[in-house]
């Protein structure tokens, strides 16, 4: 079978293409939706907001180590230099998320100490992946549903509660799927490449759709125990 070569833009626009697929799914309610707790209440006396932040400890803070693990591969430094920039901010985020859970009085530690299985086995595959073009898709498809389905809804339903980490990372995280538009462009320059970066692409998004249920359902047994 001949696998056809797509121009890299058109590529990336195919990938982008497949991540909005999976986010209608996710907008759709199917999987069940992030809760916010009573507005009336201060954010820090609600379960609701302290579970949320709490669940996107560990990814903030794996991203930096994934990114950091891969740098030596990286050939370009152009690539290299913005690489670095966002290892910088995500370390900011969770430096943000750890100082607003302690200064409500919970663990800062437990969303990394204590993550989601399903978040771990996303990174653990995103680590394992050997081109830089699979490996950049993972960021383009992952950055850019993190922004829409967590980013996006925490700013819509009560933005104030997750200030300032919400401000700060609303700000940073389109650099990020820019960056990954960029490297996958850059380093998809085969058709054999393409179609493992389709293939890894596509396993994700099944992950991430997992991992999306995995986080509702973990922060409704945590907010069971907290009643």
């Amino acid at each position: 079978m001949v696998i056809e070569f797509t121009e890299p833009r058109r590529f990336v626009e195919e990938l982008e293409s497949m991540r909005n697929d999976t986010l209608q799914i996710v907008r759709g309610g199917q999987l069940g939706r992030l809760e916010f707790g009573d507005p009336s209440l201060p954010p820090g006396q609600r379960p609701e907001v302290a579970g949320i932040l709490k669940l996107l400890m560990y990814p903030e803070r794996r991203v930096g180590d994934v990114l950091a693990h891969r740098m030596a591969s990286i050939p370009d430094l152009d690539i290299k230099q913005r690489v670095a920039a966002q290892m910088h901010e995500e370390i900011s985020h969770t430096r943000l998320l750890r100082k607003m859970l302690s200064q409500w009085g919970h663990d800062p530690d437990s969303g990394w100490t204590e993550p989601v299985r399903e978040l771990v086995s996303i990174f653990d595959y995103i680590e394992s992946l050997e081109t830089l073009s699979e490996f950049f898709s993972t960021f383009l498809i992952g950055e850019g549903l993190f922004l829409s389905t967590y980013l996006d809804d925490m700013y819509e339903s009560d933005p104030k509660a997750f200030s300032p980490y919400l401000e700060v990372a609303r700000a940073d995280e389109p650099s990020h799927v820019h960056l990954a538009a960029d490297a996958v462009a850059r380093y998809a320059i085969a058709p054999e490449l393409q179609e493992r970066t389709r293939e890894s692409a596509r396993r994700l998004l099944q992950m991430f759709l997992g991992g999306y249920q995995a986080r509702v359902r973990e922060m409704r047994t945590q907010l069971m125990k907290s009643a």
